[in-house]
């Protein structure tokens, strides 16, 4: 399955949508010429997604939590990301090195599920690793830079 960036009503927010399979980041015709990528990978439903063939790693985080979602304690305040990782702590190690492994966080984030057109999320920008207290979920504490 594909998926394509395509904005959503609200500006700086994006939906995902499945694509024709094709070559990663080629303009896409049917929409406004902006980039997509193909992927199968399930992680991309865990709210941690590492893209194959980048160096970034996508979070997207919904605070209020839909009713059928576990119930993680994840908030914005000011600048800082309160975040509790996958209960199975697989991404873990990965987002407290990221900066040694060259990984850049990018965070897309909202309030929760219906806060945009198409169950969308709006992209905040890149975040960095501040502390963290490990267990299942771990919690994390990231910064938005800039």
């Amino acid at each position: 399955m594909s998926f394509r960036a395509a904005p959503a009503k609200n500006p700086g927010s994006f939906r995902w949508r499945p694509a024709a399979p094709s070559p990663p980041l080629q303009a896409d015709p049917c929409t406004t010429g902006l980039p997509f990528f193909p992927t199968s990978d399930a992680t991309l439903n865990t709210g941690v997604f590492k893209p194959k063939s980048y160096s970034s790693v996508w979070l997207f985080v919904t605070r209020k939590k839909a009713p059928n979602q576990p119930r993680y304690v994840d908030y914005l305040s000011g600048k800082t990301l309160h975040w509790q990782g996958q209960t199975s702590g697989k991404s873990d190690q990965m987002i407290i090195d990221h900066k040694t492994r060259d990984l850049e966080l990018l965070l897309f984030y909202r309030e929760e599920p219906k806060q945009y057109s198409d169950s969308g999320f709006r992209y905040l920008g890149p975040v960095e690793y501040v502390s963290h207290s490990p267990g299942h979920p771990s919690s994390f504490k990231l910064r938005l830079k800039g």
